[in-house]
């Protein structure tokens, strides 16, 4: 990228490409970090909007992304036609310019920094794909994932991370915007995402958890449970679980008429999802009356605490089921906490919290 080199031909430490990111992780339902937008798309969307408004003139516009020739190569060649561009118009001539929702859907440095990351091989790094973009996006699973991703690639990005999606939007509403957001980015000091842990006794050992997780699963049990009408549990539960119930249900009701008609395959069989005012019963889920769903919490714990800190410091426990579960061994709580904070976490006991998570 130009500019990116001081009149003497050093690199300052703050030339480093801006990466914006949102902490989906309690955000809207998401669960994951999200979007990923690189400062030359966070630019090119803005002068998008003001060619649309008429502020500015596409050649204008062009001008303003001069210094990110080199990250935007294929919006000054015909590349872009195979990308985003399906009537095959092309933005290689000075007097035409994408529009935000092309851009939107085909962010081309953003593009290229998501397959740089995903090329590291990073535990919980993927593409996934979101709505109605036409390719799928960037999005760590965990800050454990994020802050590996920071510190692979800290030589070249700065991922600075946003609260919510309203904060990007309002960045690209103008190019003095974007500039101000860019600027504002680059002389923030950096930090690495912090995950709040909870953890507790649930008699055999204790279990690590994140702490939204925590929150979310333990809600979840406690609604399948006291929900008496497929309206009261919606109201309960986030939109996420309720579709994965409504999902558990009909799934289970299509196994029913296979067995009891002797049916090899589900071809031709239709469910009804539920009406508000059913009436809710969660051992018509035969996941849930055999105790295989939802999922069980301490088998989550690895997405934390990794499988090497779970080998080392616990166990597993057997269950009736034929199956187990790890949990760390009590005697070993001070090791792990302080382990896991020397990672990055914050760690706070909550065996109330932890034993409705799990139980």
């Amino acid at each position: 990228m130009n500019g990116t080199r001081n009149e003497w031909g050093e690199t300052p430490p703050d030339a480093r490409e801006i990466i914006f990111c949102v902490d989906g992780t309690d955000y809207r339902g998401y669960g994951f970090y999200f979007l990923f937008l690189h400062e030359a798309d966070v630019m090119m969307l803005a002068a998008a909007g003001e060619v649309e408004g008429g502020r500015l003139k596409p050649a204008e516009a062009r001008k303003v992304l001069e210094p990110y020739r080199e990250v935007l190569a294929p919006f000054y060649t015909d590349e872009q036609r195979a990308v985003s561009d399906p009537d095959g118009r092309g933005w290689d001539e000075p007097d035409t310019f994408p529009t935000q929702e092309e851009l939107w859907q085909s962010p081309q440095a953003s593009r290229t920094f998501w397959r740089e990351a995903v090329e590291l091989g990073i535990e919980g790094v993927m593409l996934r794909k979101e709505g109605g973009a036409p390719t799928p996006r960037l999005a760590p699973m965990s800050q454990r994932a994020l802050r590996k991703l920071i510190r692979a690639l800290s030589d070249r990005y700065k991922i600075v991370i946003m609260k919510n999606l309203e904060e990007i939007g309002a960045s690209v509403e103008s190019v003095e915007r974007a500039s101000r957001a860019i600027q504002e980015a680059r002389e923030t000091p950096e930090e690495e995402p912090r995950t709040q842990l909870v953890y507790g006794s649930i008699n055999d050992g204790l279990v690590f958890l994140e702490k939204n997780y925590a929150r979310d699963i333990a809600t979840f049990r406690r609604a399948l449970g006291e929900a008496r009408t497929w309206g009261e549990l919606r109201s309960m539960v986030s939109a996420e679980r309720y579709e994965e119930t409504v999902d558990e249900r009909i799934e289970s009701k299509i196994d029913n008429i296979m067995s009891e008609n002797d049916l090899e395959d589900a071809e031709g069989i239709e469910v009804d999802p539920p009406k508000p005012d059913d009436a809710f019963d969660p051992d018509e889920i035969s996941a849930y009356a055999d105790s295989y769903w939802p999922e069980w919490a301490p088998d989550m714990m690895s997405r934390w605490l990794g499988h090497e800190i779970i080998e080392r410091y616990g166990f597993l426990v057997e269950t009736i089921l034929d199956t187990s579960y790890p949990v760390i061994a009590h005697e070993n709580e001070k090791q792990v906490v302080s382990l896991l904070e020397k990672q990055g976490y914050s760690c706070i006991r909550d065996d109330d919290l932890v034993w409705d998570a799990v139980w």
